[in-house]
């Protein structure tokens, strides 16, 4: 993991130590494994792509797999998800699974011409409370609470105003000043 990242998964794990821990979209299992191996007692890493790895932690497990195609009865269980930057396109089933879970931790950057999310998906993290909003040039992390009214534009932080802003492209460095009042809330 790059040592730029690293004070954002040191959060991160403050909030995930102890869960069991649904990855979707795992890619190369970096995070995956990580979370495996420094105190999440079950993790379950998803990707539509074969396992890249020959052996996995005894505690990690990998399922090939779109996301419309994962069952209920294989979350059960698993407390907390992990999402990294998520197709812009409307992945189905994603919202659906994600609304089984008390936290949610999202990665990704809306800023400066990248997209990371669908419309859907944006819409259910508006009806969830913010626990941590980590802004870092080239990657925001948000960790997602518990179900709640849906928020107004004036309580969205600006990641989640750049993903929704489609029709125009907003500069991470000229929302700098939004963010550092964010950031003081």
């Amino acid at each position: 993991m790059s040592e730029h990242f690293q004070p954002q998964w040191e959060r991160a794990y403050s909030f995930l130590k102890g869960h069991s821990v649904v990855e979707f979209g795992a890619g190369d299992l970096h995070y995956a494994e990580q979370l495996a191996m420094n105190g999440c007692p079950k993790v379950l890493a998803i990707d539509k792509e074969p396992c890249p790895l020959a052996m996995t932690p005894f505690n990690l497990q990998y399922r090939q797999g779109y996301f419309e195609d994962i069952s209920l009865h294989e979350i059960l269980g698993y407390t907390a998800a992990l999402v990294s930057w998520p197709n812009v396109y409307n992945v189905a089933g994603l919202p659906d699974l994600l609304r089984f879970f008390n936290l949610v931790v999202y990665r990704g950057f809306n800023f400066d011409g990248t997209i990371c999310g669908s419309d859907h998906l944006w819409e259910f993290f508006r009806h969830r409370e913010v626990l941590l909003y980590f802004p870092m040039k080239n990657n925001v992390m948000i960790v997602y609470g518990e179900e709640c009214e849906r928020r107004g534009d004036d309580d969205l932080y600006p990641e989640e105003v750049a993903a929704t802003s489609r029709e125009s492209i907003i500069s991470y460095s000229d929302s700098e000043e939004t963010l550092n009042q964010v950031l003081g809330k």
